[in-house]
């Protein structure tokens, strides 16, 4: 039987804060269903339509389209109060105009469009405080430069303690109250918190307590939900977190995030076969940037490094902490794209409006080491901090993107340095982001 291909994706194809929200935001609207297959609130998409700006970390971000279900899957993690709040948050930031009454409605529907796979883990207080003490541990040690740089939202302990099999999950809020104190016990156990045994657990109950009622209506069993979806023609678009780089496997071990966020989190991460999947949409910026410690083979310690940190404002929507910047890497690209399949993909490249002030511009090309190229990415981020960066240089267009909307209205020079890209990269660019608005985007 041949596959339907009702599933496409949407994946970062660089160290993370690629635009990925605003690409999704547009794609939506083609879609039944939007959903996240991994990662939990350290995530951080940010979405501007008219005058709102809306931060999202777990909701999926295509949910801001009326007509969209949104799923968070198992292979996500939940801290019920902060995912409560940014429910909360999202349906305040919505226009309520008393004369749109499709606006009021859509606002009150938000948690009605939501779905939470019931086999979903559950972040408490103390994954965030293991978290933060660990990176504390680290930065008061003899090596400084350990420091992962999380966001300290607990991502790696809470799954270790999935790992490790004493986890909680969404399921589990719902039994009976003794069970489910059992269940508590062990994982304080495991995480052994600083307060009293007794007193934590009673704490950690009562927080799961006050939001029993208000999950209640959307925990459900998404795989189910959405394989019989995508059997009855739903189409599906995937939200992944994160980026390849940072995938715990094919990312900058350590300096990564604690889980997959390659295309291979869609099946795991939701439950759907491979054969469902179709298009990849790969969001990059037109130059790097990374947030941590880490290498960063590209990383610009300059003038030139600083304007592009301030034109672009690269700050994390989750932390607001000041993002490292480079010129385009795409020795980086090429390895997500080897990983995640090329056949079936298309390029947004975002960001292009922040160049248009740079007299010469930079794309790294390739990588060598002791005089030899590199192939696929190292594996040794000690040999990745020793590469040779291979660049071609373009000159700038010096004049403004930012207005523009049809790809041969570009700049001469721009369009230049936007071919290269896709013929380094074998991939053909379908979005070119010229701003932050829903509207800055060039569609070829």
């Amino acid at each position: 039987m041949s596959s339907t291909y009702n599933v496409d994706v949407v994946l970062g194809s660089q160290l993370g804060d690629e635009g990925k929200g605003r690409l999704i935001d547009i794609l939506a609207s083609k879609y039944d269903i939007v959903a996240r297959c991994n990662s939990g609130g350290n995530a951080g998409h940010k979405v501007v339509v008219g005058d709102k700006s809306y931060a999202f970390h777990l909701i999926p971000s295509g949910i801001l389209n009326l007509n969209c279900i949104g799923i968070i899957g198992n292979g996500c993690v939940i801290n019920l109060q902060d995912l409560h709040k940014e429910i909360d948050t999202i349906n305040n930031t919505i226009n309520t105009n008393s004369e749109d009454s499709e606006n009021n409605n859509y606002m009150n529907c938000i948690k009605k469009r939501l779905l939470i796979s019931d086999r979903a883990h559950i972040v408490i207080d103390a994954h965030k405080e293991a978290d933060a003490a660990r990176e504390l541990q680290k930065s008061n040690s003899s090596n400084p430069k350990s420091v992962i740089g999380t966001t300290k939202q607990g991502m790696g302990p809470v799954y270790s303690t999935k790992a490790l099999r004493v986890g909680l999950r969404m399921c589990d809020i719902f039994l009976e109250k003794d069970i489910l104190r059992e269940k508590v016990k062990g994982l304080c156990e495991e995480l052994e918190s600083g307060l009293g045994y007794e007193i934590y657990v009673e704490q950690v109950m009562a927080a799961i307590e006050d939001e029993i009622e208000f999950y209640r209506p959307m925990v459900i069993d998404t795989i189910t939900y959405l394989n019989m979806a995508i059997k009855n023609g739903s189409r599906v678009l995937v939200e992944i977190a994160q980026a390849c780089l940072l995938d715990i496997d094919f990312g900058v071990y350590p300096y990564c995030t604690a889980t997959n966020c390659s295309v291979g989190a869609v099946c795991s991460g939701l439950g759907i076969p491979a054969n469902s999947i179709g298009q990849i949409n790969y969001v990059l910026k037109t130059y790097c940037t990374r947030v941590g410690n880490g290498p960063f083979p590209t990383e610009l310690l300059d003038t030139t490094g600083e304007q592009l940190q301030v034109i672009g404002k690269e700050y994390g929507t989750t932390t607001s902490r000041k993002r490292r910047c480079g010129w385009l890497d795409i020795p980086m690209v090429k390895w997500a794209t080897m990983i995640n399949g090329s056949d079936n993909a298309t390029l947004c490249l975002i960001k292009l409006d922040v160049l248009d002030t740079l007299t010469e511009i930079k794309l790294a090309v390739e990588y060598k080491m002791d005089g030899v190229v590199v192939s696929g990415f190292p594996s040794s981020l000690e040999n990745l901090a020793k590469v040779e960066v291979i660049y071609e240089t373009f000159e700038g267009w010096m004049t403004p993107t930012i207005g523009i909307r049809e790809f041969n209205d570009l700049p001469e020079n721009a369009k230049k340095y936007l071919k290269r890209i896709e013929e380094l990269l074998g991939i053909p660019i379908k979005y070119i982001g010229v701003g932050a608005e829903r509207s800055a985007m060039i569609q070829i």
